[in-house]
């Protein structure tokens, strides 16, 4: 079986560490052996204990110490996965250095959000490298976790030359829900809270809307972020705070408690399909609309958890979570039926996974394209950040001119 290495920046809890801890834990059960190069995030403490951990002194420089740790251990044609398309420059590094010495490899990288390489807090730089990156990577370096966020990248940056694979994410079986058991309705969001994921914001608001109708419900809120402050205080002014509960983050080992008594689930991404492989019923909110979505996850295309579709969204999270949770249990607990058979579809189990990355091609480590890419990535490592070095030209003028 060929080693698997994997990289990340910290290892904590969201979406991706998370697909990490899974297939990691999968693939030593396998008997593949897997190492993870790492900060400690606290996620490390899941890990099965065959997997090997490493933490590098300096993670900007991880290439090196994969490369060095690859020859060390002799490993044979190992597979190198890493978190973002921004890192494939210092995959590309990777594969160069082990090519000089005769150790061939395999390097990837997945794309699990429509705007991974572009999202509001990213510079316009990083987006520039990602398109370079992408430019130089061979198709299987590169694979997206649906058909939708392959096309909102297309939509951004033009159809794609390259035959890019689509590689649905990480999902176990789980324990299923059991909703219903209560009169009081329990409603569960899970995410980060970011400004553009815009829901986040009308959550209050949605809360005292439902709480006039005599709904009987309490919604936990589990995430941490920016809005939090705000989102508390919004929730004490409207006298909610028997309704909805700010929980902070959630332990992985948690995600079965939280969400196995669940009646609704109200957000997006994979906390969304987590939810949904429990047979949760799940509406699908949208990063871009506090207030409507396009509705269930049964009303939404393949592989669409969140991101905007041809037009905008028109149906009320407010009407939507009033009409599921009136359901007679049977209907509900149908639709929950329904939602886990959609994350089955659209996931693979960490196995499956496992087994994808062991037929990975061996990468083509010479072409110039790679080579620049590296280069300029390495460039962009040891210069300031954009923001830090326009505050520094900044002062610089002040002390000239002021």
């Amino acid at each position: 079986m060929r080693p698997v290495i994997l990289t990340y920046s910290t290892f904590d809890v969201s979406g991706i560490q998370t697909q990490m801890l899974l297939l990691a834990n999968a693939a030593v059960d396998m008997g593949i052996p897997v190492t993870i190069f790492a900060l400690k995030g606290g996620l490390e403490t899941f890990l099965d204990e065959r997997v090997v951990f490493i933490e590098p002194e300096n993670y900007r420089r991880y290439d090196q110490d994969i490369t060095r740790y690859i020859l060390e251990h002799k490993l044979t044609n190992p597979i190198i996965w890493a978190s973002h398309p921004f890192e494939l420059g210092r995959l590309f590094a990777v594969s160069r250095r082990l090519a000089r010495v005769g150790v061939a490899c395999s390097t990837c990288v997945g794309v699990y959000h429509p705007r991974a390489c572009f999202k509001p807090e990213d510079s316009a730089i990083t987006e520039a490298m990602c398109r370079l990156n992408f430019f130089g990577a061979e198709p299987h370096q590169v694979y997206f976790m649906s058909e939708a966020v392959k096309q909102s990248h297309e939509v951004r940056w033009g159809p794609f030359v390259k035959p890019h694979e689509v590689a649905p994410i990480i999902l176990p079986d789980r324990q299923t829900a059991g909703n219903g058991a209560g009169e009081r309705k329990r409603i569960v969001s899970i995410g980060r809270l970011v400004p553009w994921k815009s829901y986040n914001a009308s959550i209050p608001a949605i809360a005292k809307a439902l709480s006039n109708q005599e709904l009987d419900f309490v919604w936990d809120v589990y995430g941490n972020g920016p809005l939090l402050d705000g989102l508390r205080h919004e929730v004490d002014t409207l006298g909610l705070g028997d309704r909805v509960v700010f929980h902070g983050t959630v332990d992985f080992t948690d995600l079965d408690r939280v969400l196995s008594s669940a009646d609704l689930f109200i957000g997006m991404g994979t906390s969304m399909l987590e939810a949904a492989i429990r047979r949760v019923p799940c509406i699908v909110a949208v990063d871009s609309s506090a207030w409507y979505c396009y509705g269930m996850l049964t009303d939404v295309p393949a592989g669409n958890i969140g991101e905007i579709q041809g037009h905008a969204p028109n149906v009320a999270i407010k009407d939507l979570v009033d009409e599921v949770l009136h359901l007679p249990l049977p209907e509900r607990r149908a639709v929950g039926d329904q939602c886990y058979s959609i994350a089955r579809s659209q996931s693979l189990t960490p196995d499956a996974f496992a087994r994808q990355l062991q037929d990975l091609p061996q990468d083509q480590a010479s072409r110039l394209i790679k080579a620049l890419a590296s280069m300029v990535f390495f460039i962009y490592q040891g210069l300031p950040r954009p923001r830090r070095l326009m505050s520094l030209l900044r002062l610089g003028r002040k002390k000239i001119y002021g």
